[in-house]
């Protein structure tokens, strides 16, 4: 049985990619691969690279290797986290630009 933390952050992973379908977007999950990227999302020609984060910081050396990722391949580098927001129960989620 995996631990807490891997099942939320597996959750966390397929409501992104739920949310991005809705969007009209093309996505695909790296399950298990440990790659830089949670879900590759392709729309109208954009390629985005998303890491599900929740709670946890996106660590220096993941965001040199999206940043790599953007220069070769033209891959834009996302953070998807919840957005806090007070008074409603289910939480958003915020795609963020990695800079």
């Amino acid at each position: 049985m995996p631990n807490k933390n891997y099942r939320k952050g597996y959750v966390f992973e397929l409501e992104c990619l739920k949310d991005l379908r809705k969007q009209g977007w093309i996505v695909s999950r790296s399950a298990g691969s440990h790659s830089v990227y949670d879900l590759i999302a392709v729309k109208e020609g954009l390629i985005r690279g998303i890491q599900c984060k929740l709670g946890k910081y996106l660590k220096l050396e993941e965001k040199v290797k999206m940043k790599l990722n953007w220069c070769k391949h033209k891959i834009l580098p996302i953070v998807a986290t919840r957005e806090k927001t007070e008074g409603q129960r289910k939480q958003k989620i915020k795609y963020t630009l990695v800079l």
